[in-house]
């Protein structure tokens, strides 16, 4: 074996050993004490510079066992002399050459300028990589390259799958700025795994009011998006601390904590902790005690169903604040029960001395008793509505944001209290096919899609369909 050869195999040898030297305690480091994604970035860049260098060695190595180190010779000197020279003489004679002239004779200056060019033109472009068997060396070093990034991810656990996901979030967790690791919150909060519920544990439990705060959001959102449950000592921790924070945190972490609680509820069933719904329960009684249910109680109260709370949240389908007043519509909704009715019917018909709901909750409320049925009660209710004067409006899409900092674009977290963009009238007509139509309904509807009504065309359309319909299902029936 040649000395070249020798020589490039220790190198490979060499680089290998110190790649892997490098490798192991780097991704241990990134993965358990780096602090800064900066720093993961500069030990990254310089692993991946040591693993070019050793697929371009090991590429060498490859050349000078095949082509006995041809592409090296051609690219690093050893054929640009004499013989070189001469066999391009003659494959190529000079246009400064006599024809007298032997190839190869003399030394005249116009006539290795001439030739320096016809080399550097033999170089050039894809003819050069094909005529200079370039192809099979850079052929051999992506290949290498791709079995060297291979070998160090199974070597160190999928490290760059690992990071490109969520290792970059549990640096900035570690970060020494709270707000990065607020950010790095949001980001985990959609990623399964028992680790990640442990990291939102130990912020929610000695982090900062802000992080606290965001982590109780996160372990709830992880409940919404129905993410597998983690084991029952991390679930039972997370009940733990979530109750703390209800009852000593701040007041914005106080509502944050409430729905978290609720979906805790909502996702385990009946392996909740025998302390949460009283604990929400309490915390309901203080704020009505204190004489303001905030947005997030409600919602709460919805996620649970939790029929003794109609009551406190009635006055709020009232309330000055839109939104809490169609999380309070939203809420007594989904309470399916008699009592819900109540509330909502009173509301709807605006009766004594309490103002009318505005547009947007009278939507909302529709919305909500197209939902909990009971035809006997809520048809005639419905078609006094439609009969209203002030019922030609529109009814937009409402949605109450429960992200911490009140945006959804990146990961979402809404309640959809008005699913539709559609006319307040039509909106009626669909709450009443789903609760079920009264026996006057047929003339009343006929009256509707008569094109001499004084209703958009749109609603005079809804109505003929629903006729049609109701007269299809009367004669099933007789």
């Amino acid at each position: 074996m040649r000395r070249a050869t020798w020589i490039l195999l220790l190198s490979v040898v060499a680089l290998n050993v110190a790649s892997q030297a490098y490798a192991v305690p780097m991704t241990s480091y990134i993965r358990e004490r780096s602090t800064s994604v900066g720093t993961d970035m500069a030990l990254r860049f310089a692993y991946f510079a040591l693993m070019l260098l050793t697929a371009f060695v090991e590429a060498l190595l490859f050349d000078e066992l095949v082509y006995r180190g041809g592409w090296r010779k051609r690219f690093f000197g050893g054929q640009r002399g004499g013989a070189f020279k001469r066999r391009l003489r003659e494959e190529t004679p000079s246009a400064t050459e006599s024809p007298a002239s032997p190839p190869g004779a003399g030394n005249d200056p116009e006539e290795d300028a001439a030739l320096e060019e016809a080399i550097a033109q033999r170089r050039g472009g894809l003819r050069a990589l094909v005529a200079e068997n370039s192809v099979p060396f850079f052929l051999a070093f992506f290949v290498l390259l791709g079995a060297n990034y291979l070998l160090f991810n199974v070597v160190n656990g999928w490290f760059d799958l690992y990071y490109s996901r969520t290792g970059h979030l549990m640096t900035q967790l570690r970060s020494n700025d709270p707000k990065e690791r607020e950010q790095a919150i949001l980001g985990l909060a959609a990623h399964r795994g028992e680790q990640i519920e442990r990291r939102l544990l130990d912020r929610l439990e000695a982090g900062s009011d802000g992080e606290r705060r965001w982590a109780a959001w996160a372990i709830g959102y992880r409940r919404r998006i129905r993410l597998p449950l983690a084991s029952q000592g991390t679930l039972d921790r997370a009940e733990v601390a979530l109750i703390a924070l209800l009852q000593r945190g701040t007041p914005a972490q106080k509502s944050t904590a409430a729905v978290a609680l609720a979906r805790m509820v909502e996702g385990r069933g009946e392996s909740i902790g025998a302390q949460v719904v009283p604990a929400l329960r309490a915390h309901l009684e203080a704020e009505q005690a204190a004489g303001e249910l905030t947005m997030e109680t409600v919602v709460a109260m919805g996620i649970l169903r939790e029929r003794a709370a109609v009551p406190l949240l009635a006055p709020m389908l009232r309330h000055a604040n839109k939104d809490r007043a169609l999380a309070a519509s939203w809420a007594i909704g989904r309470m399916q029960h008699p009592s819900a009715l109540g509330p909502l019917l009173a509301a709807l018909a605006a009766s004594g001395a309490e103002p009318a709901p505005s547009p947007e909750v009278r939507c909302g409320i529709v919305e909500s008793l197209g939902q909990l049925g009971d035809a006997a009660r809520v048809s005639k209710a419905l078609m006094d509505e439609f009969n209203r004067k002030g019922s030609d409006f529109k009814c937009e899409t409402r949605a109450l944001v429960l992200r911490p900092d009140g945006r959804g674009r990146r990961l979402h977290d809404k309640i959809h209290v008005v699913s539709t963009v559609e006319l307040y009238r039509i909106k009626l007509l669909r709450s009443l096919g789903r609760v079920g139509f009264l026996d006057d309904a047929m003339p009343w509807l006929k009256r509707i899609a008569d094109p001499g009504s004084p209703y958009p065309q749109e609603v005079r359309a809804y109505a003929g369909e629903q006729h049609r319909a109701l007269a299809r299902q009367m004669a099933l029936e007789r």
